[in-house]
């Protein structure tokens, strides 16, 4: 999955084109990009930020290209993302992939969730990799070198322990 490709595709569309001039100020903060391997579906969300408004929209690009408010839960103010960026998915799946191997990680991939931030002016994605026999990753990697900063695995009993645990705290 190309990014890029995404995004010209986005630049092209006129409910983007409108929504940009009625927000001069907005800018392109954050991506979401699902990459399903079981049900071989794929989702893209472009995010802006629109600092008059306070507020944040989503773009999906997900067969009709829709517009959405959306809630900010965090009071910090998201970075901007510059869109001349040419990134495509499927060799950071190739390098976690990798990287599974060499950690001796032997379950499947089901599903890719990549998360594209900036934050101190560092470009990253976060990856939220869904394994089977719920197993979970949690990898970091960073841009533009794509390079692996951070690399952790989970189950859902390791999830299921934190719960418990603060439940008794």
């Amino acid at each position: 999955m190309k990014l890029q490709f995404y995004n010209e595709k986005l630049l092209d569309f006129k409910k983007y084109k409108d929504f940009m001039k009625e927000n001069k100020d907005a800018y392109f903060c954050s991506g979401l990009f699902t990459i399903d391997k079981e049900k071989n579906e794929n989702e893209v969300h472009f995010d802006f930020y629109v600092p008059s408004s306070k507020k944040m929209f989503s773009f999906s690009l997900n067969g009709e290209i829709e517009l959405k408010e959306l809630k900010i839960y965090d009071e910090r103010i998201p970075e901007e993302i510059h869109t001349d960026f040419d990134i495509d998915l499927e060799d950071f799946i190739k390098t976690i992939t990798k990287k599974m191997e060499n950690e001796g990680v032997k379950n499947s991939t089901k599903k890719f969730l990549f998360s594209f931030q900036v934050l101190e002016g560092k470009a990253f994605l976060l990856a939220t990799i869904f394994l089977s026999n719920l197993g979970l990753l949690k990898v970091n990697i960073s841009i533009p070198k794509g390079e692996i900063v951070s690399f952790e695995k989970k189950s859902l009993g390791d999830i299921f322990k934190v719960f418990k645990k603060n439940k008794k705290e």
